[in-house]
């Protein structure tokens, strides 16, 4: 049985990242220090066997998955199904921000309440479907997929675990502090 291996990657901090604010689908650039983490990330996986990198369509994503698949000699594809969930009118807010503008929506937003899609946004059930379909997809082209949608918060240095089960080998990219937002 050939196994397809997926690197799932958060893409490096942006200013709206280091100001707390809602990006959604706003495509909104790295900022210096998440260039930085970038680069950090292109050093960790250097020496992996890669085969295809996938990155949603914007720029924060696509940013950081250039750092590691143009020095390999590889193509970032971007796939618009694998930017993170749209959250409608509350990006480019900060959470403080919505919690004063929509209290209620906020308070449901908290509860992650599955079902719950704010005004133009995405439920989580709608975002996983999303998800798996695009996952599901890809895997099934036989590809080794490294989405670069979310690296936020690692600094130079991340760690790299393995874990093996059923004969499968997981990649697991961590933050310094896992428990952090």
């Amino acid at each position: 049985m050939q196994v397809t291996r997926i690197l799932a990657i958060r893409h490096g901090e942006t200013a709206w990242n280091a100001d707390g604010r809602v990006q959604g689908h706003r495509d909104i650039e790295l900022n210096e220090r998440g260039r930085e983490q970038a680069l950090a990330l292109a050093a960790v996986l250097a020496g992996e066997a890669i085969d295809a990198v996938y990155s949603s369509d914007l720029q924060r994503a696509r940013e950081t998955a250039e750092a590691f698949a143009l020095p390999a000699g590889l193509t970032v594809r971007t796939d618009a199904q694998l930017r993170e969930r749209t959250f409608g009118r509350l990006e480019g807010f900060t959470f403080a921000e919505i919690e004063q503008r929509w209290p209620d929506d906020a308070a449901r937003w908290r509860r992650r309440e599955p079902d719950f899609a704010v005004g133009g946004g995405e439920s989580l059930l709608v975002f996983y479907a999303r998800c798996v379909e695009a996952a599901t997809r890809l895997a099934a082209d036989g590809a080794i997929y490294a989405e670069a949608g979310h690296l936020l918060g690692a600094p130079p240095g991340l760690r790299v675990t393995r874990s093996a089960r059923a004969g499968q080998v997981y990649y697991h990219l961590l933050r310094p502090d896992p428990g952090a937002p």
